[in-house]
């Protein structure tokens, strides 16, 4: 009778503590959660390797598993659904990473890692826009793997955890020095250095493919979702919104003396890629004409200072009915002009943001480095921008000489604002001109609009998004020209 007392109570126990750890891991792994580090150290780890951590919780026959990599100092960290498989359910938990450059500048990030088993993957390097930091990119981490993408995910200078810009390098920016958009560029490449060298990513493998062959390609991959085309490992660079400045920088600022040689020809073994995902003209320094009448949020003198941030991220996240779209190509005609847009309404009905909780605000927008980066709206700046984009796209000599592999796939919404709309328009334009011109040298780019998506795809339809995004990468050749 004692033992079986005996024999009840253990396992009476083993099901108490099953069923408790049931519970804390289930409200740990959901999804989007931003569980602590000490909800985290209440799992028991399996094992631990090189700073990963394995946990797991057995209950009626089912095994729930998850890894984590722990980084000291992580602010917080996002779980995201990695594979999911009987009878395995298998979750991966992103912190924010740190590193230090050579001249004690930090940039904070999040790494998917690399894709379970796979040699071969294409790792994403993503810079957000202005006002909008890293966080709101974090759900592209759970659709990565599927794709054989790794996403990284920078927060940039000024934002959440890393090193704000000082007073003379805002000085600089204020008086257009190319000085520092060629500093700010050779500090993306020194992380990419860095990144290479410590996760030891797969090099840039490439055959190029004619069009039509890309065509069917692209036509196949979209119906069987299989992964094909002429690309393998490497790195693509991403921008949005602002943040596509540092891109332009990157590919506009030749034979950057900040830049080695040394490093030149590593970046050049890995970068296959630059995108642009929804830049505003205003990253292209363009000029407006001046009939323009489009509603512009920081120069509306109704909106208080302290709201400027709130009317800005609702105008910005609306979704658009320009008049001059065409449903037949899904796309906005290179024939428009910035009276055929919708650009008079200070928001629409429909807003991205609006679902965002109150704590999704707080993590995922930041004034006080909106405020810095307005300054790129001066004229100075702009002259600035205007010179490192021409030479990025159209400029012979460093087109054919600096980083000349390194196509750029432009991503832009049909429904996104009018200062994204119009700089997609105006560059088209621009691009198509140049192209027809019989001495001239371009870069190449791709342009793709994406029908009925907004300046937050990658949050309202993140998976479609980023199917887009691998898409391009593989195959260069996602052109809708109207």
């Amino acid at each position: 009778m004692e033992k079986n007392n005996i024999a009840w109570d253990l396992s009476s126990l083993l099901f108490f503590l099953s069923l408790t750890t049931l519970v804390c891991f289930h409200k740990y792994i959901q999804p989007f959660d931003t569980p602590t580090a000490k909800e985290i150290m209440n799992l028991t780890p399996n094992r631990s390797t090189g700073g990963t951590e394995s946990f797991s919780a057995v209950t009626s026959g089912r095994k729930l598993h998850a890894e984590a990599t722990v980084h000291s100092g992580a602010d917080y960290m996002i779980p995201i659904p990695v594979e999911a498989w009987n009878p395995y359910i298998r979750f991966a938990v992103i912190s924010i990473q740190t590193y230090t450059l050579s001249e004690g500048i930090k940039f904070s990030f999040t790494d998917s890692g690399a894709p379970p088993n796979a040699v071969n993957y294409v790792t994403v390097l993503f810079l957000h826009g202005g006002m909008f930091n890293a966080y709101q990119f974090h759900k592209i981490h759970s659709h990565a793997h599927s794709l054989n993408l790794r996403t990284v995910i920078l927060h940039r200078r000024d934002y959440e955890g890393s090193t704000p810009y000082s007073p003379e390098e805002l000085e600089e920016l204020e008086q257009g020095s190319v000085v520092f958009w060629e500093r700010l560029s050779a500090q993306i490449a020194e992380f990419l250095e860095i990144f290479i060298m410590r996760e030891k990513i797969p090099k840039l493998t490439r055959r190029k493919l004619p069009f039509s062959q890309d065509r069917l390609q692209l036509q196949s991959m979209r119906a069987s979702s299989e992964s094909v085309g002429g690309r393998s490992g490497g790195v693509a660079i991403f921008g949005w919104s602002a943040g596509c400045s540092t891109v332009l920088s990157f590919l506009g600022a030749s034979h950057n003396p900040m830049i080695s040689q040394e490093s030149y020809k590593l970046l050049e073994e890995y970068i296959g890629n630059c995108i642009l995902y929804d830049p505003t003209y205003l990253c292209f320094g363009y000029t407006l004409p001046s009939d323009n009448r489009n509603y512009i949020p920081w120069a509306d003198p109704t909106v208080a200072p302290e709201d400027i941030p709130r009317a800005v991220s609702e105008w910005v996240s609306s979704y658009y009915d320009h008049p001059c779209y065409d449903p037949i190509s899904g796309s906005l005609p290179v024939t428009a002009t910035i009276h055929d847009l919708d650009g008079t309404r200070t928001k629409s009905d429909e807003i991205t943001i609006s679902s965002w909780t109150d704590e999704e605000l707080v993590k995922g927008i930041e004034g006080v480095p909106a405020k810095n980066e307005m300054l790129a709206f001066q004229p100075p700046v702009q002259n600035t921008l205007h010179l490192l984009s021409d030479r990025a796209f159209f400029d012979q000599t460093n087109v054919t000489t600096w980083f000349p592999d390194v196509d750029v796939l432009y991503l832009g919404g049909t429904r996104s604002n009018w200062m994204c709309a119009w700089g997609e328009i105006e560059t088209k334009k621009r691009y198509l001109q140049a192209r027809s011109r019989k001495d001239s040298h371009v870069r190449e780019v791709q342009f793709f609009d994406m029908d009925g998506l907004n300046h937050l795809a990658h949050w309202d339809q993140t998976q479609e998004f980023l199917q887009v995004v691998a898409e391009g990468i593989q195959l260069h050749c996602l052109g809708r020209w109207s």
